[in-house]
């Protein structure tokens, strides 16, 4: 997994959670392959060239064609979901 060991060396503060990211992404992938798929796109979903939409059950599309403001829209959407699971797992 060298995209993790990546990771790891530009962020060695978070080396001690090696075996959570991995068990995350196994979980993910898992998902990924018997769920639900979530798109989170801009500029309409037309990254890899409108491809990813056919991949995507739910897609979430942010109103800019600039990288850098659809990440910039992109975070506040990811906070927000992971607020929303955080109330519906475990209240407030």
């Amino acid at each position: 997994m060298d995209l993790l060991e990546n990771l790891l060396i530009r962020y060695p503060n978070i080396t001690h959670i090696r075996k959570n990211i991995q068990s995350a992404y196994e979980i993910m992938r898992e998902f990924y392959r018997t769920k639900c798929k979530l798109l989170v796109a801009g500029n309409g979903g037309s990254a890899a060239g409108g491809k990813l939409k056919e991949f995507a059950d739910v897609i979430i599309q942010v109103p800019e064609s600039e990288t850098y403001l659809i990440q910039e829209l992109h975070l506040p959407i990811y906070h927000c979901l992971c607020a929303m699971l955080e109330y519906e797992r475990f209240g407030e």
